[in-house]
């Protein structure tokens, strides 16, 4: 039985896409990369009625850094869907973090993350194809950047970034940070405050993955908002799985499983749940991962 995929259900977003990543004790330096195949399924009522692979793409990268008592990671994610296996939905996400810390305290983060703009629902096949029709119109993308240090708080945010065509991750990062840039001389949304509590979305995960408590609740800065964070962590021969949820206007879930180390590493597996009958589902493939990531 071939349902629609609603275009929001297809949405990725950074914040369920990324990785365990700080340790109490780190190598001097490392850099992993993984490539991502994202397959979805529905399955109401327990039942899957659907499925398909390779509906999109992502790709990972994670720096770490241990020097002179301070830890540093630099996390980066970018993922996107294929219109010619998604009935022409077109949806790209990339998310980008570099936490400093040591072992008492959070000292800054800098991050950065753009999604593209999507209409709400689209509920049967005539209002699908309507959205896929859509995407010969210019996109728009939601675009944020903040910073963390010394117990302050800020960022900037607009929704009315264009998203151009046919580029790769890397300069389209480049391209929209500098569209967020001329965008924010005249109109955004930008502030600063006292951070409280002083933590971001890098540091709560690596609190939930390799903390001493296997149940967390907790919550971070990101953007304009305070987000809640919770999460319950379980060991199985060798791995580590972690099933979380995060609450700000809506709810997101997500799990990610990865080796269990005394080393951080990229997920080997990154299951998403938009809607209680949709999954989406990122497993790690060799390089190199077919098709070339071009946008």
């Amino acid at each position: 039985m071939d349902q629609p995929l609603r275009r929001r259900d297809l949405l990725l977003l950074p914040l369920a896409l990324a990785c365990p990543p700080l340790l109490s004790a780190l190598p001097d330096t490392q850099t992993t990369r993984a490539r991502y195949r994202i397959d979805v399924s529905i399955a109401p009522f327990g039942f899957t009625i659907f499925s398909r692979k390779e509906v999109g793409f992502g790709s990972a990268r994670l720096d770490l850094q241990n020097l002179d008592g301070q830890q540093t990671i630099s996390f980066e994610f970018g993922a996107a869907s294929l219109p010619e296996r998604t009935r022409g939905i077109f949806q790209i996400g990339y998310f980008e973090e570099s936490l400093t810390q040591t072992r008492s305290a959070l000292l800054s983060s800098n991050y950065f993350g753009f999604i593209s703009s999507t209409p709400e629902t689209a509920p049967n096949l005539a209002s699908l194809n309507l959205v896929a029709s859509a995407n010969d119109k210019p996109q728009l993308c939601c675009a944020v950047e903040g910073r963390l240090a010394q117990g302050q708080a800020s960022f900037t945010k607009t929704y009315e970034a264009p998203l151009p065509a046919g580029l790769n991750f890397s300069s389209l990062r480049q391209l929209m940070r500098r569209r967020l840039a001329n965008i924010c001389e005249t109109s955004c949304l930008h502030g600063s405050r006292t951070a409280i509590p002083v933590k971001t979305f890098l540091s709560v995960l690596a609190e939930a993955a390799l903390g001493p408590s296997t149940h967390l609740r907790s919550a971070y800065q990101y953007g304009d908002s305070v987000l809640d964070f919770e999460a319950n962590r379980q060991n199985f021969s060798g791995k580590i799985v972690v099933d979380a949820e995060v609450r700000g206007k809506s709810r997101h879930r997500f799990s990610f499983t990865s080796a269990d180390s005394k080393v951080p590493s990229l997920p080997l597996k990154i299951s998403y749940t938009p809607k209680s009958w949709l999954r989406l589902s990122l497993e790690a493939v060799p390089d190199p991962l077919p098709p070339k990531e071009t946008l």
